[in-house]
């Protein structure tokens, strides 16, 4: 019997290691979208500083859509590069950043 428990929570152990390795191994690692924390402050920032009477909520959930969409390969390349050639101008990175999402 203690034979039969030993192997079951192996079977369950092995079991529960490769579903982590299979969910680990589909979440990006963080130097792949190292510009992200820089880009998603820069478009908060732009984004107070055009909405001014933003409420506390709606800041916050800027600032976790923005993390949250910068960490998608399918947005993040167009949001680097927003960033990099509109670092020192609110409106030129909105105006990218609208379009960029938009496509």
């Amino acid at each position: 019997m203690k034979i039969l428990r030993t192997s079951i929570n192996k079977i369950v152990l092995s079991s529960l290691l490769m579903i982590g390795i299979g969910i680990f191994s589909q979440v990006p690692l963080q130097a792949e979208f190292e510009k992200c924390p820089a880009a998603c402050s820069q478009y908060y920032n732009c984004v107070v500083e055009r909405n001014p009477n933003a409420t506390a909520d709606q800041k916050d959930m800027l600032k976790k859509g923005c993390e949250l969409n910068c960490k998608k390969p399918k947005y993040y390349k167009s949001i680097e590069a927003c960033y990099d050639k509109s670092k020192n101008s609110c409106q030129v990175y909105w105006n990218c950043i609208t379009a960029a999402v938009q496509k």
